[in-house]
């Protein structure tokens, strides 16, 4: 899990610079504020997250081994944003996450699968969005 979650929110992170470019260009799309691409930015790189624990438990991915991966990338996590706060709340709702996650069952099929990570990171981002914005 550390390397796929340090590429994939390595990326996120990266592409925080992209959405702020984005938003001096695009002209048919409203323009975010400063504070929506900040909320923006910490819920995709929460979703992602989890949405690859879910990925992980599908896979059959022992849940200790789960948190180990989360444990020892909170560090790199930290460096990537560059805020110890945010980067702790991400990481203890991560290891909540998977106390969650893991109570569900395995499913059979790998469309399942699919779309049982879907919906979890969906669920997560737009939960996260919802929370951040009151």
């Amino acid at each position: 899990m550390k390397t796929t979650l340090k590429t994939l929110l390595a990326t996120t992170v990266l592409g925080i610079a992209g959405l702020a470019q984005a938003n001096t260009t695009a002209t048919t799309q409203p323009e975010l504020t400063e504070e929506q691409q900040v909320i923006a930015a910490i819920c995709d790189t929460t979703a992602m997250g989890t949405a690859m624990i879910a990925t992980m438990h599908q896979s059959g991915v022992d849940k200790s081994a789960t948190l180990a991966d989360i444990n020892s990338f909170a560090p790199e996590l930290e460096k990537m944003i560059g805020n110890a706060q945010v980067a702790g709340d991400i990481v203890k709702y991560w290891q909540a996450a998977v106390t969650d996650i893991y109570q569900g069952d395995i499913l059979k099929t790998d469309e399942e699968k699919a779309k049982y990570v879907d919906n979890v990171g969906n669920a997560t981002f737009y939960s996260c969005v919802e929370q951040l914005s009151k």
